[in-house]
């Protein structure tokens, strides 16, 4: 069966189960990932609490039954995409397989109401992981909704009614190639929410591109994050790069956006007949208060101490891209 078709029919079947569906901070015990599936495609999964039913079974499939806090949970696993040939007593955890997709709900059981929303994960993945000497593409969808959004799992967020998070990775290394030469990597995340008023928004973004020139050592590389500053304090008069001329410095309130900028290129003539070229430059700025401070350097590899001045940044990026 193709994996939009089981995908829809878990969905559809979980909402002809269910007086009401739930999911994301999740109940007591449960923890997204916690199963493995040998080379005959047996699925076995965690059970979160003392006790699990077994609603059902088969190749790549299993949905079990449980409850905790009071509320009672139906979980769907699909996988497909396992290693064969290594014998059936081999397993294989979520994130190495070529398909995955998981989803809680919440029932209704002996009189308790069942809270309505819904934890899912999906994960697909073509080729290699991603990564440099690799060619591969892969996507991880989490979502959550109602009950799962809240601190209290089961009862439900009273300021966001809906959260996700997609992650989205890509790989080449050319047909033939036996070296770094010409490998392209790409990766980005991104989550958010909807609030309980309606209003869509982000809560952080991270793209990091690294772009081989025709050489092992000739590169470009971006990166930049976007996040909330939180429990990330500014230093004591405010940031500033080490290094840089520039006297202005950048203070933030833990409410505020902030953004860091590493933008770095290392270019010896190795590949392509030009002269060393290596460059990198770094800007940290505040989004809610519109300011920022940046700090630039002819030596690529000279940012990235910069970058953990106080702390700040380093927190930010977490970890500080390098070359």
């Amino acid at each position: 069966m193709r994996n939009v078709f089981k995908v829809a029919s878990s969905v559809g079947s979980a909402a002809l189960l269910l007086s009401g569906v739930a999911a994301a901070g999740g109940p007591t015990g449960y923890t997204a990932d916690s199963w493995t599936v040998n080379s005959s495609g047996a699925v076995t999964a965690t059970c979160p609490v003392a006790s699990c039913a077994v609603l059902a079974e088969g190749t790549g499939f299993k949905q079990i039954q449980f409850s905790s806090g009071g509320k009672t949970y139906i979980q769907t696993i699909l996988a497909e995409g396992w290693a064969t040939g290594t014998g059936a007593g081999a397993t294989q955890a979520p994130g190495t397989l070529k398909f995955t997709d998981e989803n809680l709900v919440q029932i209704g059981v002996a009189g308790t109401t069942a809270v309505q929303g819904l934890i899912s994960k999906t994960r697909i993945v073509d080729g290699d992981v991603p990564a440099l000497t690799k060619t591969g593409f892969s996507t991880t969808t989490d979502i959550a909704t109602g009950w799962a959004t809240g601190a209290t799992a089961g009862v439900g967020s009273t300021v966001n009614k809906a959260e996700v998070g997609i992650k989205l990775d890509v790989s080449e290394r050319p047909v033939g190639a036996t070296t770094t030469a010409n490998d392209f990597l790409s990766t980005f995340a991104f989550t958010g929410a909807t609030t309980v008023g309606g209003a869509n928004v982000p809560l952080s973004l991270n793209m990091d591109q690294t772009v081989m020139l025709d050489s092992t050592t000739d590169k470009q590389r971006f990166a930049t994050t976007v996040k909330t500053a939180g429990t990330l304090v500014a230093p004591t008069g405010g940031f500033k790069f080490a290094g840089a001329t520039d006297p202005a410095t950048l203070t933030w309130a833990a409410t505020d956006r902030l953004q860091a900028i590493w933008v770095a290129q290392s270019v010896t003539g190795a590949g392509n007949g030009v002269g060393t070229a290596p460059f990198a430059t770094s800007v940290l700025g505040n989004v809610t208060t519109n300011t920022a401070v940046r700090i630039t350097d002819l030596n690529s590899t000279a940012i990235a101490p910069a970058l953990a001045t106080g702390g700040a940044v380093a927190g930010i990026f977490n970890p500080v891209p390098a070359f």
